[in-house]
């Protein structure tokens, strides 16, 4: 195995999606495939993985199983588990968080938001060893959620999702977010990538363009997989996809908590980096 890569173990009963995934993340990381929950077991013996990427649903032990004994196992309890979905299940998926999971990727999977779900748990990951997080404002902070989607009874939807942890603003255009954004600074703008007039790719275009939003995470929604399209939106600075025939309150809520980790953290490790480079002068 090459030192200067990551290694990423990936579970799935399925052959063919094991070698999908080893196709497609091979170029980027050192990718140890196994077949079975007892053969990831063996594999853990002799490699020391960065993540884990887990089918949650396999013959004899399943993913939940897994990740039960991964936690329970202080040699492996630290290491991130993003699970393989290829049914939406909000009780298993909630299930599946409290255990310890840090995301989930549906099948069929596109190859960018792969890589992007993988990077993230990784920065995240990094950045938690540089610097212990200070969680004594944060977590008892309420963060502002703008929802942008031209459809009525999506957005209800996701103000549904969002509003027991965050005050959540909906905007039915790209024309009305920035309407909302004179007088609002969100901590995370969720965005439809299709819309008539101003579609996402031409909303994040002008946020990215100016300097009071363009360090806004923004997370496109969308119901078309299109690895193109989730190339470009990632390339001009979206953070992350959510798949809206794979939405699901604890999938959103956990994609939201994530970017809002990943900024506090960032934020506190400039400021530590910051305050030792003044004592130093």
């Amino acid at each position: 195995m090459k030192e200067n890569k990551k290694t990423v173990i990936v579970v799935d009963d399925n052959d063919s999606m094991l070698a999908q995934f080893d196709a497609a993340l091979k170029d980027h990381y050192n990718v140890v495939t196994a077949s079975s929950g007892n053969t990831l077991f063996m594999i853990l013996k002799r490699v020391e993985p960065d993540i884990i990427v887990l089918d949650i649903e396999m013959p004899g032990m399943d993913g939940l199983e897994v990740i039960t004994e991964l936690k329970a196992n202080a040699d492996y309890s630290n290491i991130p588990v993003l699970f393989l979905s290829g049914v939406q299940n909000s009780e298993i998926e909630q299930k599946a968080l409290k255990l310890g999971g840090v995301d989930f990727i549906e099948k069929p999977f596109s190859l960018p938001i792969v890589k992007n779900r993988i990077g993230m748990q990784l920065d995240l990951q990094h950045m938690k060893t540089k610097k212990p997080r200070d969680k004594s404002n944060f977590e008892h902070d309420v963060k502002t959620i703008i929802a942008v989607d031209d459809t009525d009874t999506f957005l209800a939807q996701v103000d549904s999702a969002l509003k027991k942890y965050h005050n959540v603003l909906t905007a039915s255009s790209g024309e009305k977010l920035f309407e909302l954004l004179e007088n609002v600074t969100p901590d995370v703008i969720l965005l439809d990538i299709e819309m008539p007039e101003m579609d996402g790719i031409e909303v994040l275009s002008r946020l990215k363009k100016h300097n009071k939003y363009s360090k806004i995470p923004v997370i496109f929604l969308s119901g078309v997989q299109n690895p193109e399209l989730e190339q470009r939106g990632l390339s001009m600075g979206a953070v992350d996809f959510i798949d809206k025939y794979f939405f699901s309150e604890p999938i959103v809520n956990n994609r939201v908590r994530l970017q809002l980790d990943l900024m506090e953290l960032k934020r506190q490790n400039e400021s530590a980096w910051l305050g030792g480079h003044v004592r130093k002068n």
